[in-house]
């Protein structure tokens, strides 16, 4: 998690053996995960959803013996089925992706049975609403939420800067839940092209994950015709920009410039959480 998480006293329920929990900081090398991962050996592993498949690649890459948590959680950032799989694989276990925010709490959590988000309507209602007159049933919402716990301080109605979709499909798990029919992530996550067409995160992830020779990538957008892709190759010598940028093309078939730039390492926010897309149009 953030440093600003962390916690230097235990919780007095945590001297009875209750929720006993350490943190590691996100800005700490991998190899730190892995020494408190050893020490403690957790039933449950929770954390950014994006810093927990850094740590799964380091593990598959490093060929460690995955440990083997009862439940791993990830929280804050956009998961793709890539991601889902690799913590299969590394951990023996399911991702439980949840979606939430600071103000609100867990808003909705993917279910294992029918592969929906359901919606919590049992503590807050969820609204989807578009983005102006003339916008399109296909493109993403914003997302408001009305707080139902929130006594002290009542969250009305709130705008918290997230796009998705509501699900016009019954729940066949059996659960009661309404559905979210997909997670599209924050707002300044999602790219608005000139022609109006609006790509969210879950486009790049499945044009990326078709170029060769990636470790991590990152989107930018600075204007509405210019894409800036950042690339930290993963040291088998596939990687090639001309590749990457034919995809890119074939994907979004009108005009854009995309500058394709290969690092060593893609800063995180302030936050230290790492985001694959961000659109600087509104900054």
């Amino acid at each position: 998690t953030g440093p600003h998480n962390i916690h230097l006293h235990s919780r007095w329920y945590q001297h009875l053996g209750l929720w006993r929990r350490k943190s590691v900081s996100i800005f700490e090398r991998e190899e730190r995960w892995i020494e408190l991962l050893n020490e403690e050996q957790p039933d449950v592993l929770w954390g950014y959803s994006g810093s927990l498949k850094i740590l799964a690649q380091f593990i598959k890459k490093n060929k460690m013996s995955g440990f083997s948590p009862r439940w791993v959680v990830g929280v804050s950032d956009l998961v793709d089925n890539d991601c889902r799989e690799l913590i299969r694989e590394v951990f023996k276990t399911t991702l439980i992706d949840l979606y939430g925010a600071a103000e609100t709490g867990c808003i909705s959590w993917l279910c294992p049975v029918c592969g929906e988000n359901h919606i919590n309507i049992d503590h807050l209602v969820v609204e989807f609403i578009p983005a102006n007159s003339h916008s399109d049933f296909n493109n993403p919402r914003k997302i408001y939420v009305t707080n139902l716990h929130s006594f002290a301080f009542p969250i009305i109605r709130y705008d918290i800067g997230d796009l998705g979709f509501p699900s016009l499909q019954p729940s066949v798990c059996g659960r009661g839940l309404p559905l979210m029919k997909i997670i599209e992530g924050r707002s300044d996550a999602v790219i608005h092209l000139s022609s109006g067409r609006v790509l969210s995160p879950l486009f790049f992830f499945a044009v990326m994950k078709k170029v060769a020779g990636m470790a991590h990538w990152q989107v930018i957008q600075e204007k509405p015709d210019r894409l800036l892709i950042k690339v930290v190759p993963d040291g088998s010598g596939s990687f090639s920009s001309l590749h990457a940028e034919k995809s890119i093309r074939q994907a979004i078939t009108e005009p854009v410039h995309t500058d394709i730039e290969v690092v060593a390492a893609i800063t995180g926010a302030v936050s230290g959480k790492v985001r694959s897309v961000i659109s600087r149009l509104h900054d």
